[in-house]
């Protein structure tokens, strides 16, 4: 190959890499301050007519929503003077009562009834059997309570995956001479604290790009409508900048919709 050529077709391959380090492309981040984390993807910069460039980002926001306790004991009580044990519950396939059968049986029963047979609903029947069947015999509001307290601790320790999806606009803010720029998505002030929502990709290391969400607040004299001062709404809420972060959750399990529900660069355990 003609060595001009190869100069060439070289000079263009580094400028592309250069300039493809300029903004942001995609990426995954987990967050810096909660179980958190943003999938990125960013189009090719376009100049407008004032001279600026911007880029049109889809960011995918996923976190970890711990699951409530529910103390329900009066609901339960009332219930329970009313109707007793709720005799759907202790009926296994619309016909086989719990009362006639043994612990091991009814866990076979559950199991058999069970299509995902995954080992968190293997492991939740084993431990909800033994205190489904004494209910069921005793038939007391004593093991009515233990059963729900069961049932509540699950959900209480259960955490669901919450995922938003947005697509926003960052402008270039160009930085000093040779630094790579700024890129900031801004929302108008909303009243009555005049408070702008501001995402920004800052350039970080290895040409790789953190992720801040901030507020900046305009009337920090004023008060929410909750009657709290503006002034506390100020500043950083949240910093994306780490690549492979793994979490202890603050929940003992995570329900997924599927496999690949979780998008995050960290393994949440």
């Amino acid at each position: 190959m003609n060595k001009v050529i190869l100069l060439s077709l070289m000079s263009l391959t580094c400028a592309a890499l250069a300039q493809e380090d300029m903004y942001p492309r995609g990426g995954v981040l987990a967050s810096s301050t909660e179980i958190s984390s943003i999938t990125y993807s960013c189009k090719s910069p376009k100049d407008d007519t004032l001279n600026y460039r911007t880029i049109e980002c889809e960011i995918n926001y996923q976190t970890l929503k711990k699951g409530e306790y529910k103390n329900q004991r009066t609901l339960i009580e009332n219930d329970f003077k009313k109707n007793g044990i709720p005799a759907d519950i202790c009926v296994i396939s619309g016909k086989k009562n719990i009362t006639s059968m043994t612990v091991a049986e009814v866990q076979a029963e559950l199991n058999k009834n069970d299509n995902t047979r995954n080992s968190f609903t293997k492991e939740m029947i084993a431990d909800m059997t033994p205190i489904l069947h004494k209910m069921c015999k005793e038939k007391t509001l004593q093991s009515l309570y233990k059963f729900t307290e069961f049932v509540s601790n699950i959900e209480a320790n259960t955490c669901q995956i919450e995922t938003s999806k947005d697509k926003k606009t960052f402008t270039e803010l160009p930085q000093n001479k040779g630094e790579r720029s700024l890129w900031i998505s801004e929302q108008n002030p909303m009243p009555p604290c005049g408070r702008k929502d501001i995402i920004k990709f800052i350039p970080a290391e290895k040409n790789w790009w953190h992720i801040q969400y901030e507020h900046v607040v305009l009337n920090k004299q004023a008060k929410d409508d909750d009657g709290k001062s503006c002034r506390e709404l100020d500043g950083v809420r949240n910093v994306f900048n780490s690549m492979g972060n793994t979490w202890n959750t603050p929940c003992k399990h995570i329900k997924l919709a599927n496999k690949g529900a979780w998008n995050g660069p960290f393994n949440p355990k």
